[in-house]
């Protein structure tokens, strides 16, 4: 088994400060089942422990010492322990299974932490030795009962992380931390695109506004408007040389109730962000964020109808038109 990283660090210049997401002293569980149970528990036990294979402790081993901030006595990763440093276990895939990783996610002790006044939230570390893709989803009908988070790493060599399952009848809730302005931070290193899904809903703790950042030398291709559904607002970041493509496809009941504004301002630091739906921002109740551009930002949508109404700042403002070679691509 590969022994994590002791740190793990993202600097970010985020509204002239420097953020750091570090993973240090916290409990770290590492997946080892091979064929998930896909437990249909109908309701949950007293205990919740039949709200997905994520919050099954048979499925997962822990990787190293104990936190010094407690653990869950059947071995579930949670979000609410913390040992002063760390808020938040870890929750690593280290290629110990063999094949893809389709692993539930219904709610239980994994939401833990509202209320609390500490950034608790969840990690999810995909390791290079984790070279089959992981997908995270969930069982329930209608959405389901949430993970709280604080951040998703995705290293050089790891397979592709996918975040629901373009589901027409469940929502993966993801609770983006507990405190207003906590940061939710989504790296990816690998050459594979992380994946996010028209089926994930986001909530945002303290209801408040959060950013989301999206770092690293790999892609993103995210099928969600990235509105959040609990009156808050999500600000949009995009750092690193990756490219990060934005498409809104989140119709139906997978809309409802999501009607919160993008926040502002939506942020492009480094790397690439293609726009392919022009309902994203200045349309409907999606708001009018400030956009503050200093990298590449094409607007790749037919007919263009891009609204100059915002406020548009940096080294680049304004988009650029698609190439040709764009059009189409997802």
């Amino acid at each position: 088994m590969k022994t994590r990283p002791k740190i793990l660090k993202l600097g970010i210049a985020l509204y002239g400060a420097f953020v750091t997401f570090s993973i240090l002293g916290q409990s770290s569980y590492v997946w080892t089942n091979q064929n998930p149970k896909q437990l249909a528990l109908s309701p949950p036990p007293a205990d919740s422990h039949g709200n997905g294979d994520l919050n099954q402790g048979t499925n997962w081993m822990r990787n190293g010492p104990a936190g010094s901030g407690g653990t869950d006595a059947n071995g579930q990763p949670r979000p609410d322990f913390q040992d002063g440093v760390t808020w938040g276990d870890e929750m690593l895939f280290d290629g110990v299974t063999t094949g893809p990783v389709i692993a539930t996610q219904d709610g239980g002790f994994q939401a833990n932490g509202g209320g609390s006044g500490q950034p608790y939230g969840l990690h999810i570390h995909l390791t290079a030795n984790q070279i089959a893709p992981v997908t995270l989803y969930t069982r329930a009908i209608g959405a389901s009962g949430g993970m709280r988070m604080n951040s998703i790493q995705i290293d050089a060599g790891a397979g592709q992380l996918s975040l629901g399952s373009n589901s027409l009848t469940g929502v993966l809730d993801i609770l983006a931390g507990v405190l207003n302005g906590q940061v939710l931070g989504f790296t990816n290193n690998s050459s594979t695109p992380c994946v996010i899904n028209p089926d994930v809903r986001w909530r945002l703790g303290g209801a408040g506004s959060h950013p989301h950042v999206f770092a690293g030398s790999g892609d993103f291709n995210i099928s969600n408007h990235l509105r959040s559904a609990n009156q808050s607002s999500i600000q949009v970041q995009k750092f690193g040389p990756g490219t990060m493509t934005w498409i809104g496809t989140n119709v139906g009941s997978q809309s409802g109730n999501w009607g919160d504004s993008i926040g502002s301002p939506i942020i492009i630091g480094e790397g690439t962000m293609i726009w392919k739906t022009a309902d994203l921002v200045s349309f409907g109740s999606s708001g009018n964020p400030n956009i503050n551009n200093n990298a590449t930002w094409i607007y790749d949508v037919v007919p263009s109808r891009f609204a100059m109404a915002r406020s548009l700042s940096g080294a680049q403002t304004a988009p650029i038109a698609a190439p040709s070679s764009l059009r189409g691509a997802s």
